[in-house]
């Protein structure tokens, strides 16, 4: 059999996602068995997912922060500008704990009844909190690094 890319050099693997014959030169460019094409579309979805999870990091708190504005300077008008801060990045706070948590979520939870459902959503929204507090930061700077690499591996290819 023949590499799909090289007609005439022989293959040596066999891509993972598509089972596209590979030589040794196609086989050798990615740390897995992967042709060219199926990279691409690896990439292009983990870019989605990556702009999807920060769009929702940026734009909840923003939404939120704009409805709740007037509710927040009406109850507490001296309220500066570092706690509008702190409220917006406890909101990125919690969309980062939620998605760290989707991870972590067991199968059984979708048994529950209705009340469980309830209790379920406030606790996992408590944890979001807690848990996104710490490793906002972390997720914020390894999806941008990781917006990176694949720019440049698309700039390669």
């Amino acid at each position: 059999m023949n590499c799909y890319y090289h007609p005439e050099t022989t293959i040596v693997a066999t891509c993972q996602d598509c089972s596209k014959g590979l030589c040794k030169n196609c086989s050798d460019k990615f740390n897995i068995q992967i042709c060219v094409s199926c990279n691409r579309n690896r990439g292009a979805t983990e870019k989605s997912t990556i702009m999807k999870e920060l769009k929702w990091m940026i734009g909840f708190p923003i939404i939120a922060m704009f409805f709740n504005l007037g509710l927040i300077s009406k109850h507490a008008p001296s309220i500066g500008g570092f706690s509008y801060i702190f409220i917006f990045y406890m909101l990125i706070a919690i969309v980062s704990g939620w998605y760290k948590l989707n991870k972590l979520t067991a199968s059984y939870f979708l048994f529950l009844p209705l009340i469980g459902w309830v209790i379920y959503f406030v606790i996992k929204l408590v944890l979001s909190l807690y848990v996104g507090v710490f490793i906002a930061p972390f997720r914020i700077y390894k999806n941008i690094n990781r917006l990176k690499e694949i720019n440049q591996i698309e700039t390669i290819n």
